[in-house]
C-alpha cells in the first residue's frame, strides 16, 4: 500500500503547490505593477513640480525682459534718439542684469546702429561691427517689424560678437505715433543654463530646454562654459507627440523617464529627466523583500500540507483497518 500512499501523496502535494504557486505569482504581479504606478506617479507629481517652476522662471524672465523693453521705448531720449541720454539709460539698464543681458540698442528705420553694454566685444562700452552693417537686415529687427509688438528672436550669430544668442525686440515710435526704429535687448544663451541651473533638482535628475525647433537651448547634461556657436538637435524629438507628455529613452547612456511640457509664451519645449532606475527602486526594492517573503511562506506551506496529506493519506490506506473491513 505505500506506494499508493506515495504517488496519491506526491499528486496531491504537486496540485496543492501549483496553486498556491500560481496565486502568489498573480498577488506578487498585481503588487509590482501597483508599486510601479506608485512610483510613476510620484514621479510625474515630482516632474510636474519642476516643470511648472521652470515654466513660471522663463516667464518671468521674459516678462521681465518685455516690460524692460516697453520702458525703454517710451522714454523720450530713445525716441527722439538722444544719442548722450539714451547711452546712459542703456548702460544703467544692462549693468543692472549683467547677468543675463549683453547689450541694449536701438536700429533706426535709417540704417543707423546705436548700441551699448559690456563684456566681450565691447571697447568702451561700445561694439565693433563688420563693414556695411545694416540693422534693418538682422533677424531681430525683421521680426518685430513684421510683428509691429515685442518678439523674442530665434537664436541667431551676433554681429559684434562671434558667439549665439537671443533678441528681446519690440518697435519704437515717436509722440507722433512715427515709426522710429527697433529697440534690442541682446539676451547671451548661457543665461538660459543659469536659469536652468538654478532650479533646485534632486538627485541625478536633469532638465533640458529644447527651442520650437528641437535644438537644445540649455542641457543639464553638459556644461557650458564658452560661447555657443551653433544648436544641437535633440536626437529624440519624434518621442515628443503631443503639447505635454512622457517617453523612456536612453540619454547620455542612461534610461532616462522623461517628462516634457511646451511653454506657452515662447512655444519652446522643457524636459525633465529622472533616472529610470531611480525612480523604479523603490518598487524594485519592495518587491524582492514580497518576493522572498513568498518563497518562505510558499515553502513553509507545502510542508504543512505535504505533513497533512501525509497523514491523512496513511490513515485512509491503514492495511489493519482494510484487514477488519474484509473480515467483517
Amino acid at each position: 500500500m505505500k506506494p499508493i500512499t506515495s504517488s496519491v501523496q506526491l499528486k496531491f502535494t504537486l496540485a496543492i503547490s501549483l496553486t498556491v504557486v500560481l496565486f502568489f505569482s498573480i498577488l506578487l504581479w498585481i503588487s509590482f505593477t501597483t508599486f510601479k504606478n506608485y512610483s510613476i506617479d510620484k514621479s510625474k507629481e515630482y516632474a510636474s513640480t519642476i516643470l511648472h517652476e521652470t515654466n513660471s522662471k522663463i516667464d518671468l524672465f521674459f516678462g521681465e525682459i518685455e516690460n524692460l523693453a516697453y520702458s525703454l521705448s517710451g522714454y523720450r531720449a530713445v525716441y527722439s534718439v538722444n544719442i548722450p541720454d539714451m547711452k546712459n539709460i542703456f548702460l544703467s539698464a544692462v549693468h543692472a542684469r549683467k547677468e543675463y543681458i549683453r547689450a541694449i540698442y536701438l536700429g533706426t528705420k535709417e540704417g543707423t546702429m546705436y548700441e551699448w553694454g559690456f563684456g566681450e566685444g565691447f571697447i568702451n562700452n561700445t561694439p565693433s561691427f563688420p563693414p556695411n552693417y545694416d540693422p534693418r537686415e538682422r533677424p531681430w529687427y525683421k521680426a518685430a517689424k513684421e510683428k509691429q509688438s515685442f518678439i523674442i528672436s530665434k537664436p541667431y550669430i551676433y554681429a559684434s560678437i562671434n558667439a549665439l544668442g537671443i533678441t528681446g525686440a519690440i518697435p519704437v515710435y515717436n509722440e507722433n505715433k512715427e515709426f522710429v526704429g527697433i529697440l534690442g535687448i541682446d539676451i547671451i544663451l548661457q543665461s538660459l543654463n543659469n536659469i536652468i541651473n538654478d532650479l533646485n533638482v534632486q538627485g541625478n535628475s536633469r532638465i533640458i530646454l529644447l527651442n520650437s525647433n528641437y535644438e537644445i537651448l540649455a542641457n543639464q547634461f553638459e556644461s557650458i562654459s564658452n560661447n555657443v556657436l551653433s544648436l544641437k538637435d535633440f536626437p529624440h524629438k519624434e518621442k515628443i507627440i503631443n503639447t505635454r507628455g512622457t517617453f523612456t529613452e536612453i540619454i547620455n547612456g542612461k534610461k532616462m523617464f522623461v517628462f516634457y511640457d511646451k511653454n506657452e509664451a515662447t512655444k519652446w519645449i522643457l524636459l525633465v529627466a529622472l533616472p529610470y532606475h531611480e525612480i523604479m527602486e523603490f518598487s524594485n526594492n519592495t518587491i524582492e523583500i514580497i518576493f522572498l517573503t513568498d518563497m518562505i511562506l510558499i515553502f513553509i506551506l507545502v510542508v504543512i500540507v505535504n505533513i497533512l496529506i501525509k497523514k491523512r493519506l496513511e490513515s485512509v490506506f491503514n492495511p489493519s483497518r482494510f484487514f477488519d473491513f474484509v473480515v467483517c
